[in-house]
């Protein structure tokens, strides 16, 4: 037989021959041993193998029913025929070739097909009465071969079974059906010979399906169904598989009433494995019948949240192209079931990461999202938390990319972090925290404009003054690597956010939420703060420490050194933006750091090598660069000399050391330089008010006093704005001072007041201000007569166009110092760090009370209300109006203008009322 397939012509004819020799000699006594033979050729591989065992088979059969010579077209089956052959082989011989050669008929080789057409034509009369009688041991050979592993055989079998069902269909499915639900039913759990069986009746069933009629089967549909859910019901997954094919058929021939019988029953057994086949149905069956089926059945009404978790995988693999109908109702659902059978979470973070596909993910977030932001009167709290919990199961395990998704999640999440209920809060940070947790740094760095908008958003423009969910322990964790990265590594503009986002989070947390990254956060600041950055990256950094050292200054002990030298160097850059920056943090950390001494002596130095140099003379950048690093450094040593906690504790060596400084040298006195001069004046006031004996402040403020008119008008402007400082600190020119030079420091102002420089009347105009704010905090009584005396006949005048000949500068700086004077002198708070009170902080100062009797205001209301009305700086003119008669716009305004009304009633100059009614009028209004 093996040589039947060889590649020679000659050596496969020879070997026919000799085979039909052989058959012609024994065919009528050893046929047994020669069909079991020949059987197996019809299994062969090789397709010539298979034809020349047929043609030896036909020759055999052929001598047994007495005929004479092999089989060919002209031979014509008789009944004698058939009848010879069954009394030579008996029933179930005769059945197994029988079936053996109608199988061969639907070969996969064409010259198989033709020669066992031939055969079966020649040795059977009558084909269906021989069909009816080999059905059973032919359809056990068809189901035998379809479980085979040969795919051409599993293929000839199929198309022999399919041809069979089609040519007879009527006569077949009455023996055929009660077959294959035997089949199905045996339990194969000890035979492993059975698995291959049942694998094979099931693509037999689906061979039936197909091939048969739909109106012959609908008499069998009961019976074909019940075969299909034995099938996918099995223990084996071959054979759920092979049943699985014929469910796909079976929809399409009996549509609904097929899934209505299987599902419910394998719903009701919880059997996994035939749900999981089940969703391999085609796509509309799926979407349509299928998968709401079982959402209904377990996720509605039995609440088996541990079935849909096993089925998960593959409802993601199999219906992803649908899912997106199923997600919304599927998460809310979970979130309700879990609500009330907390038992089933872990479950339903198994769905959720293994059933949503790609295309799916944003419709699960942004489901979620919205869930969560309902009100707990329509979404209750506890299904709010579980939301959230499957959230974070999904970012954390999801295979899927969210990267897109990451700032919607970030703003839907940050608006929970002020939930009344604090669970929620804490769900929301930790689902906030796994997800950034998610992202690579530099993707991160990406998020951080976005993330302080939604922080601002959520604070409310930062009118709230904290946001709940970051004022937790570590509360800042869930930003600190975006921050981190930013900050060191990222952009200019990632650098920028990285700290304008901290100093909001600093000003909306607490300690104990900034407390365990104080170092990181502050070493991070200080590295790049030192490194060279352009000014609008310097400047938020600087302003996020100082705002650190404002809240949390003496938790930064560690710190100071680095901090005190990060703010000197600052100091030197050529930005002025950068400069007042570092003196705002030199200012906050000195409220702290005990190292005054040391920061004073550097400032100190720098100003000796301007002291001990010559200017230099060349025009442009490099000097104006010079000149505004040294005013910043004079305006900052002044702040930090005045500052409470430095001013007692100062070294004398140290006073001494930048007094000599100022004075030794005329470079600050005579500089062209304005604000230069200025800052140097304020400095020197400064160094009087940290001097430790009160004879050496007396010393000072009495040398002071000796101004030379002949000198250069610079150097006067200089010691008139340092002797107004010292006449306006309270420390310095105290009570005794006062009584004993009063008549000195009031003649030496009112030199000045009709000189020709208006730097020098407005210096000049500082002092009598000074003056007269000093005399009100003394004894009123006495000082109410002089203190009308000096504002009308000295100061007040110059609020008039015709003495200050039209010089606005000096009806501003007049007004200001006006308002100035009216406030009640208190103790400054150290954290003041600009001299130019704002107008909230005003606010909230008082008015001394002399300024509100009628003599005073009698005296000071004429001038302000004659540059009203001709139009000079009316909006200063009215708040100093609204000051001095304590008219307050932030509530019922009848209440503050008893004052105003006293006046009017004895105020005799018409024109002053009727502009004075007219500008309440206008108050009112506003």
């Amino acid at each position: 037989l093996r040589l039947l397939g060889d590649d020679s012509e000659p050596v496969r004819s020879c070997c026919l021959r000799a085979l039909k020799i052989m058959v012609y000699m024994f065919h009528t006594s050893e046929y047994d041993l020669m069909l079991e033979l020949l059987e197996d050729g019809l299994e062969c591989d090789d397709y010539r193998v298979r034809e020349s065992t047929l043609v030896l088979i036909g020759d055999l059969l052929n001598g047994l029913a007495g005929n004479q010579g092999s089989v060919s077209y002209e031979t014509n089956a008789t009944s004698h025929t058939e009848t010879r052959i069954l009394e030579h082989l008996g029933i179930q011989r005769r059945n197994e070739v029988f079936s053996l050669l109608y199988m061969a008929r639907s070969d996969g080789e064409q010259p198989v097909r033709q020669r066992a057409n031939i055969t079966w034509k020649g040795l059977v009369y009558n084909s269906s009465r021989m069909l009816k009688q080999i059905l059973d041991t032919l359809m056990h050979a068809l189901i035998t071969s379809l479980s085979s592993k040969n795919r051409e055989r599993q293929t000839a079998a199929s198309k022999s079974l399919g041809d069979l069902v089609k040519n007879a269909a009527q006569f077949i499915l009455p023996k055929i059906v009660p077959i294959l639900k035997r089949g199905l039913a045996v339990d194969s759990a000890h035979e492993s010979t059975d698995e291959a069986y049942k694998e094979g009746i099931a693509l037999g069933l689906a061979e039936v399906l197909v091939n048969a009629h739909p109106k012959l089967l609908e008499n069998y549909e009961k019976e074909l169904v019940d075969c299909i859910a034995l099938g996918i019901c099995d223990r084996l997954l071959r054979v759920r598989n092979a049943s699985g094919s014929a469910l796909k058929v079976a929809v399409r021939v009996f549509g609904k009433r097929c899934v209505d019988v299987i599902v419910p029953r394998l719903v009701r057994q919880r059997h996994i494995c035939g749900l999981q086949q089940l969703l391999q149905c085609p796509a509309n069956v799926c979407a349509s019948l299928i998968l709401p089926f079982l959402m209904q059945e377990l996720l509605v009404d039995a609440e088996e949240l541990e079935a849909i978790s096993l089925l998960a995988r593959d409802i993601n693999e199999w219906c992803h192209a649908y899912l997106h109908r199923f997600v919304p109702d599927l998460f809310t659902s979970m979130c309700a079931i879990v609500a009330r059978k907390a038992q089933e979470l872990a479950f339903a973070h198994k769905i959720v990461v293994d059933v949503v596909p790609q295309e799916c993910t944003h419709l699960l977030i942004t489901t979620c999202l919205d869930y969560v932001a309902q009100g707990s009167s329509v979404v209750a709290d506890e299904r709010k938390l579980v939301a959230l919990s499957l959230l974070t199961a999904f970012v954390q395990h999801t295979r899927n990319e969210f990267g897109e998704n990451v700032a919607q999640i970030v703003r839907g999440l940050l608006d929970l972090f002020n939930d009344a209920n604090r669970d929620v809060q804490i769900a929301a940070w930790n689902t906030l925290n796994a997800t950034l947790a998610t992202q690579d740094e530099a993707t991160l760095a990406t998020h951080i404009d976005w993330f302080r908008q939604c922080v601002r958003q959520i604070s409310d423009n930062y009118r709230r003054p904290r946001i709940e969910a970051f004022c937790m322990k570590a509360g800042l964790k869930p930003v600190m690597t975006m921050f981190d990265y930013g900050i060191r590594n990222g952009s200019f503009e990632q650098r920028v956010d990285a700290a304008k986002l901290m100093m909001d989070l600093i000003r909306l947390s607490s300690v104990e939420a900034v407390q365990p990254f104080l170092n990181k956060i502050a070493g991070a600041l200080i590295r790049i703060c030192a490194d060279r950055f352009p000014a609008h990256v310097k400047c938020p950094l600087l302003q996020t420490l100082t705002l650190l050292i404002d809240k949390y200054g003496e938790l930064m002990k560690g710190f100071y050194t680095p901090l005190q030298t990060t703010f000197v160097k600052a100091m030197h850059d050529a930005s002025p933006a950068v400069r007042n920056d570092s003196s705002v943090a030199i200012l906050a950390l000195m409220r702290f750091s005990p190292k005054f001494d040391n920061l004073l002596r550097d400032l100190n130095n720098h100003l000796k090598k301007i002291s001990t140099t010559t200017m230099r003379k060349e025009s442009g950048g490099d000097a104006e660069e010079e000149e505004g690093v040294t005013l910043s450094i004079l305006s900052t040593m002044s702040k930090v000399l005045r500052l409470r906690s430095v001013a007692p504790r100062v070294k004398a060596a140290i006073v001494n050391d930048i007094h000599a400084t100022l004075s030794l040298s005329d470079k600050f006195r005579t500089h062209k330089d304005d604000a230069l001069r200025f800052g140097a004046s304020q400095c020197a006031a400064a160094v009087i008010h940290c001097m430790h004996s009160d004879e050496e402040k007396e010393q000072s403020m009495v040398s002071m006093l000796d101004v030379d008119e002949d000198d250069d008008w610079r150097s006067i402007e200089y010691d008139l704005n340092a002797l107004a400082f010292v006449v306006g600190d309270a420390s310095v020119y105290t009570a005794a001072l006062h009584a004993s030079y009063h008549n000195d420091v009031q003649r030496t102002f009112e030199a000045f007041l009709e000189a020709q420089q208006v730097l020098l009347r407005i210096a000049a105009l500082r002092v009598g201000y000074c003056f007269v704010r000093r005399m009100a905090n003394f004894d009123a009584t006495q000082a109410q007569a002089m203190m009308i005396a000096v504002l009308d006949q000295h100061l007040l005048p110059l609020f008039s166009a015709k003495v200050n000949n039209n010089n606005r500068d000096i009806v501003v700086s007049s007004a200001e110092f006006l308002l100035d004077c009216m406030y009640q002198e208190e103790e400054e708070e150290e954290n003041e760090q600009d001299e130019k009170v704002d107008e909230q902080q005003q606010q909230k100062r008082t008015i001394n009370p002399i300024w509100r009797t009628l003599e005073i205001q009698q005296v000071v209301v004429p001038y302000l209300i004659e540059n009203h009305c001709n139009n000079i700086e009316q909006q200063m003119m009215r708040k100093c109006i609204v000051a001095l008669f304590g008219i307050d716009q932030r509530q019922d305004m009848s209440e503050s203008l008893k004052s105003y009304h006293t006046f009017i009633q004895h105020c005799n100059q018409k024109n002053v009322v009727k502009e004075l009614a007219a500008i309440v009028e206008a108050l009112k209004q506003s």
